[in-house]
Order: structure tokens, then C-alpha cells, then sequence
């Protein structure tokens, strides 16, 4: 428990691991409280936030290179969309602020998403890069 006192003090991250009813207050203070399944109490998985169901802490290890690898594909999917479509919005906020003429139509703006843009992944995945992105594996390490 002064352990992750300490560490939260400093403004740190604390991931603690326990098993037994003494590891309960310190799994409950820290930021994220991992507790064995198979072999620990009641208790200690109450207390925890995430329940380690094989007792192995290798799954601590994939789970956190999984977690990492899902928030980069959303920031990449997120980033695409954004950046895709601002220019699709822009003529039409000038549109609507100047009197200027409408420079793309509804039918243009759709064609160009119907055929993915100009997607590199356009000849293999019939969704458009968008989609591609967010299926994308993790680098393989942490």
C-alpha cells in the first residue's frame, strides 16, 4: 500500500497484481488493480479491476500490446476521416459564408466515397481505407 502511495505521489501510472485479501486495499488504490483468477480470493477480485483468468502475467503483456495497438488504429482512422473530409466540407462552408458557386455537388462527393478515393487498399478490401485502418496488427512489441 505505501508502495503505491509513493508511486501516485509522483504522479506515476500504478498497475498492481495480488492474489490474497491483504492485496485487496492496495488493488482498489491503484490506478489498475490485476488480480489472479484461479487462485485468488474473492476478495482480491472484487477489489480488482481486471481479473486474470489463466493466473499468467504474460497476459498482462498481450493485453496492454492489444490496448496499444487499438488506440493506434482508432488515432489512424480517427486522423483519415478527419483529414478526408475537411476537404469535402470546406466548399460548402464557403458556400454558405461567400457568394461563390457550389464546387462539389452531393453526387460527386458520394461517388468519391463509394469508390474508396484513391485507397491503397482499394483493390483488396471493398470498404475503403477508413475500414482498413482500424484492422491493422500492432508493431509486435511495447
Amino acid at each position: 500500500m505505501k508502495i503505491v502511495a509513493a508511486l501516485k505521489a509522483m504522479d506515476k501510472v500504478v498497475a498492481m497484481t495480488g492474489d490474497g485479501v491483504n492485496d485487496s486495499p492496495a488493488l482498489k488504490a491503484a490506478d489498475v488493480g490485476v488480480a489472479m483468477g484461479k487462485k485468488g480470493t474473492d476478495v482480491a477480485r472484487e477489489s480488482a479491476q481486471i481479473v486474470l483468468l489463466d493466473d499468467n502475467f504474460a497476459s498482462i503483456v498481450a493485453g496492454v500490446e492489444e490496448g496499444r495497438a487499438i488506440f493506434s488504429n482508432i488515432k489512424k482512422f480517427t486522423n483519415y476521416v478527419l483529414v478526408s473530409n475537411g476537404p469535402e466540407i470546406l466548399p460548402y462552408l464557403i458556400y454558405i459564408l461567400l457568394p461563390v458557386p457550389l464546387a462539389l455537388t452531393v453526387i460527386q462527393i458520394g461517388n468519391g466515397h463509394r469508390t474508396g478515393h484513391d485507397s491503397p487498399y482499394a483493390d483488396r478490401q471493398p470498404f475503403g481505407t477508413a475500414f482498413c485502418l482500424s484492422f491493422r496488427p500492432g508493431s509486435g512489441h511495447l
